[in-house]
């Protein structure tokens, strides 16, 4: 698959894919497998898979982002203080598993 990206290095850091298709706009996350981003966007969806209050607030995040800024960088980046909240729950909460060590807060970027 083809989602329109330019950079073809691989890299393992946060690489994101701007994009349009069909007049909506799309940020896809791209990561090297177990680096620190692939384990926050894999703790992110079973954190939200488990508790939907969470799941709700961060609809509600996202769209308020969405609707503040036009910029897909600033609106990832607002999203930073919420997905911290999210690893906090996934280190604290017994329910959940992974088959990897969660990168610690500070590594997710301010």
């Amino acid at each position: 698959m083809h989602l329109g990206g330019d950079r073809a290095e691989n890299i393992a850091e946060w690489h994101p894919v701007f994009r349009r298709e069909n007049g909506q706009r799309f940020n896809d996350h791209v990561f090297a497998v177990s680096s620190d981003g692939w384990k926050t966007s894999v703790i992110t969806r079973d954190v939200l898979r488990t508790f939907p209050d969470l799941r709700r607030e961060y609809k509600q995040l996202k769209w308020e982002l969405i609707g503040e800024h036009d910029d897909l960088v600033i609106y990832s980046t607002g999203k930073t203080t919420f997905i911290k909240q999210v690893l906090d729950i996934a280190r604290t909460d017994d329910h959940l598993r992974f088959d990897f060590t969660l990168p610690t807060v500070s590594e997710i970027e301010d």
